[in-house]
């Protein structure tokens, strides 16, 4: 398939959202030349995008994560809003694409005219994201989407990379999840700043008393923004209660963090982490594509499998040489 970068420029700066789908799917390629492509187009848009406000929502699976952005991005659509939603999703094994495919369980978001979903394959990233999260934000924001949730695959100890690309961090959890404190553990808990507790309309006891666990849970956990109090709500996705609640926490949280300089120091800083994330990752791209590098790799790999040498020595000999 043939690509024309002036074309998708402008069709982006157009927002229309067949150039927007095209350059995403660039950025997302496994194929290096249409990566670099997607990379130059980015470049060429960049100064139209940062105009948005990010939203992250996580939370364990079957919480109700998608009934809430269909909700929340509704809402958001029918205030005239222009809202992208980027849904990372399992990928399949056999395909690598995304499993669950999210336009199918936001039908009435799908719809609107002011709306785009894209589901996204995490491709097997530890914490819940896609590796190209970053950049599909950067392309809706320069295609006019003024309001952009992010959906993480689930949640556990190393789900928390969200925290690095969105500017508030909304955690969904289930009525008597008392007892996934263990699961979820500290770290999801320490970057969220807004606890939902969803279902709100089924057992009003069960859900009070996990506002309470959650209350004390908050309390031992540290919490780096001094200007925010978190907030922990209960809504229900589904009948919408709450939603205005809600709605208003994420516009005071964003109001208060640009008002204490937060906002714009954190987006600087989570550029920088994805900086040295992407030298990282392509540091280990270019090593394994250098066959000097293989082979050594190689001799190790047998060194280990014959128990004269450890991974961890092996690495540090690699790395020596």
């Amino acid at each position: 398939m043939k690509y024309n970068r002036e074309e998708i420029v402008e069709g982006i700066l157009n927002s229309d959202i067949r150039f927007l789908s095209k350059a995403i799917t660039l950025i997302e390629s496994t194929s290096l030349k249409h990566f670099k492509l997607g990379q130059d187009i980015l470049e060429q848009v960049l100064s139209k995008s940062g105009k948005s406000v990010r939203i992250g929502i996580t939370g364990p699976p079957g919480v109700g994560k998608s009934t809430l952005i269909e909700a929340l991005g509704l809402h958001y659509c029918e205030s005239n809003f222009k809202t992208a939603v980027l849904a990372i999703d399992p990928s399949s094994k056999v395909s690598g694409g995304s499993i669950l495919g999210d336009k199918t369980r936001m039908l009435q978001l799908s719809r609107h005219q002011n709306s785009y979903i894209r589901p996204t394959p995490s491709s097997g990233m530890l914490g819940g994201t896609s590796a190209r999260t970053k950049e599909s934000i950067q392309l809706c924001e320069a295609a006019g989407f003024e309001k952009i949730i992010i959906e993480t695959v689930g949640v556990g100890q190393n789900e928390i990379n969200i925290s690095d690309l969105v500017d508030v961090l909304i955690i969904l959890l289930n009525p008597g999840s008392g007892d996934e404190l263990q699961g979820i553990k500290r770290g999801v808990l320490e970057v969220s700043d807004i606890l939902a507790i969803n279902k709100a309309d089924i057992n009003q006891k069960l859900v009070n008393d996990t506002i309470l666990e959650y209350k004390n849970a908050i309390r031992m956990i540290d919490y780096d923004k001094d200007f925010w109090r978190r907030k922990i709500l209960k809504i229900s996705a589904l009948e919408s209660i709450g939603l205005t609640t809600l709605i208003n926490a994420i516009e005071n949280f964003i109001k208060e963090s640009k008002e204490n300089d937060f906002f714009s120091h954190n987006r600087l800083n989570q550029e920088k982490e994805r900086l040295t994330e992407v030298i990282k990752l392509e540091i280990v791209r270019r090593k394994f594509n250098d066959p000097e590098f293989n082979e050594s790799y190689q001799k190790i790999i047998d060194q280990i499998e014959n128990n004269e040498t450890t991974a961890i020595k092996g690495a540090m000999r690699l790395l020596d040489e």
